[in-house]
């Protein structure tokens, strides 16, 4: 795959494990409110009446402040954060032509076969819509130092696997931040893309690593 589909792809699969984390908050939190749903009312405390429930008699302050209060502004629960982001990544498939039933597991087997041009315009909506949900949850990154390799572009030892996913589908990338120069990059990357931040499959780098030609995927 060319560098654009490798980025659509760990984006995706970052998306994939922070959603996780969120649905596992909505979930826990509809628990919450069912229990919460089934105790009694509580009662309200009146400093002139004493202990009043919600409707109290005709001279209590306590049940006409009920009558004229506006209800407090509903907050942003986890349930509608996930309804956001469901909605959103709908709209990502749609927008690629990809029904919305299982969305995510239709956009990652629908990545292989696009465009180069596709993929990058995918690897973009997704790259957003990961740091959306991960923002929510205050995630960090899924990354973890790879200090026992060395860049195959620059040869510093700055490499970082991206860890979201199972571990075949693992990627790694350069701290540096330096960019594909196209064809003649010393990256070797199948399909090298000027301007695009560097990328290599896990398993390439560490072929490298252990003499295997770090050139091509396909090796």
């Amino acid at each position: 795959m060319t560098p654009h589909h490798l980025h659509a792809t760990a984006a995706l699969e970052s998306l994939r494990l922070a959603r996780h984390h969120l649905a596992a908050l909505a979930r826990d939190e509809a628990a919450r409110n069912v229990w919460a749903e089934q105790l009694p009312a509580a009662p309200i405390s009146s400093p002139a009446y004493g202990t009043r429930h919600a409707i109290g008699g005709h001279a209590d302050p306590v049940s006409g402040r009920l009558a004229v209060e506006e209800p407090p502004v509903r907050a942003v629960t986890w349930a509608t954060r996930w309804e956001i982001a469901d909605s959103r990544l709908n709209g990502i498939a749609r927008m690629f032509g990809i029904a919305q039933t299982h969305t995510l597991a239709r956009i990652r087997h629908a990545i292989p076969a696009m465009l180069p041009a596709t993929a990058a315009v995918l690897a973009r909506h997704l790259v957003d819509e990961d740091a959306l949900v991960r923002g929510w949850l205050d995630l960090p990154a899924y990354r973890e130092p790879l200090p026992s390799a060395a860049c195959p572009h620059c040869g510093e030892r700055q490499l970082v696997v991206q860890t979201a996913g199972p571990v075949e589908a693992w990627t790694v990338v350069c701290a540096t931040g330096r960019l594909c120069t196209g064809a003649g990059c010393p990256c070797e990357m199948e399909g090298a893309v000027e301007g695009v931040p560097h990328i290599w499959p896990r398993a390439v780098v560490l072929g490298a690593v252990a003499g295997a030609a770090p050139a091509s995927p396909n090796n």
